[in-house]
């Protein structure tokens, strides 16, 4: 193997083209549409879980759900779209998965997969790569004693993956070990084993080593057509030209449905946009990052700021920052934190697009009927954990011809 193209310079991207230089691949070319790492792979809250490799989609959230899916401002919001089908297809098989046996095949074929994740970040940090990584662990937070519970009970379903149970404080036992939550929270729980990261530090590291590596980054080019010929993909046309190669990665994201449909196989890709707001300067600072139950948030120490994030928002590909939702992250972690003032600092609001599956998983592998076209997409809100993985095994998948057993329930065949 060559010459090795990758659509997308996003996280799944970049470690994509990582895993395939550590196996010898000389020459490898990443073109994106925009000008770089942009969207979820640095709009997001940086948590590398292991312990929590569930699918969005969990059995008994339906009626929770209609409650939700109507206000702009609930954590889960979908915007009717019935002149969509395709979106309300996605929808339909979506609800169609919300049920115990494909939440549990989901979750195996997830935690098999994160079985490296903590090894491949650690060889990151080995062979050089730059990034800013910390390893406090990560703090489950409750205003309801019975949400606590309801929490410990689906983490339960990790001890048969071999996860311990993770240490319950209650009460004034909160503060001591994580100060910035104020008195409203009832009780937490710490699962001592995960680690968070400043994502663009990740990507712009990524982006360092390889382009020290002879790596090529053509970016602002747009894929117009794929150049098809007996079975095989000889080049990508895009914007800024045509691209010849060996092999062919389709990584990018929420748009790697419409990037595939161009090849002439269609995947059931939407987009679950999330936001974001980074305060620079805290006033309270926070020694573990932090999943806030009740409105479904995450709220992430990183450097010199911190990082409220979450929401799950089903309304198409678009970048549009609803206020609403904005205002939504802000409320929900001035409940758990102390001090935290009202003023949203507006020039850090961002917005990212995951790009979600009908069943939760990613699509991972080789393109039906194109021997030379792989995609990896569909991480949902795990991507950054999810990417050294997902890129070792389909570099593998790339470079011998042989599908790791690791990716066979990830195959875009499924669809």
């Amino acid at each position: 193997m060559k010459h090795v193209l990758i659509i997308g310079s996003g996280l799944i991207g970049l470690s994509t083209a990582y895993s395939l230089k550590q196996r010898g691949v000389p020459d490898i070319t990443i073109i994106d549409s925009g000008p770089g790492p942009h969207g979820a792979s640095v709009v997001n809250a940086g948590w590398i879980t292991t312990a929590h490799s569930d699918p969005v989609g969990v059995p008994g959230m339906t009626k929770q759900a209609l409650k939700w899916m109507l206000k702009s401002d609930s954590p889960l919001y979908i915007k009717p779209a019935i002149n969509d089908p395709e979106f309300m297809l996605w929808l339909f098989k979506f609800w169609r998965s919300l049920n115990e046996k494909s939440f549990n095949h989901a979750t195996d074929a997830m935690v098999a997969l994160n079985e490296k994740t903590f090894p491949l970040f650690d060889e990151y940090e080995a062979s050089g790569v730059k990034f800013e990584m910390h390893k406090e662990g990560l703090i489950m937070a409750f205003l309801s004693g019975q949400n606590l519970e309801a929490g410990l009970k689906n983490m339960e379903r990790y001890v048969k993956y071999g996860f311990p149970m993770p240490k319950v404080y209650w009460g004034k036992e909160v503060q001591g070990l994580e100060p910035a939550l104020s008195s409203n929270v009832n009780g937490v729980f710490h699962i001592e084993e995960e680690r968070h990261l400043r994502p663009d530090t990740l990507t712009s590291g990524l982006i360092e080593w390889l382009g020290e590596r002879g790596v090529t980054f053509a970016n602002n080019n747009t894929v117009v057509g794929f150049d098809i010929n007996g079975g095989s993909v000889r080049a990508v046309e895009a914007t800024g030209g045509r691209y010849e190669a060996d092999a062919f990665v389709i990584a990018a994201g929420a748009y790697s449905g419409r990037i595939a449909k161009q090849a002439g196989k269609g995947l059931p890709i939407q987009a679950g946009k999330g936001y974001k707001i980074d305060y620079h300067n805290p006033p309270t600072r926070l020694t573990h990052p932090l999943s806030l139950h009740e409105p479904r948030m995450a709220v992430t120490p990183m450097g010199g700021f911190t990082r409220f994030a979450g929401t799950m928002e089903l309304s198409g590909i678009n970048t549009i920052v609803r206020q609403e939702r904005v205002r939504a992250l802000s409320n929900g972690g001035r409940q758990f934190l102390r001090d935290w003032p009202e003023e949203i600092p507006t020039a850090t609001v961002d917005s990212g697009l995951r790009p979600m599956t009908p069943d939760g998983m990613p699509i991972i592998g080789a393109m039906p009927k194109l021997h030379n076209l792989t995609v990896s997409t569909g991480h949902q809100m795990l991507g950054l954990g999810l990417a050294p993985a997902s890129g070792d095994a389909l570099a593998e998948l790339i470079v011998t011809g042989k599908t790791p057993a690791v990716l066979e329930p990830f195959s875009p065949n499924r669809f």
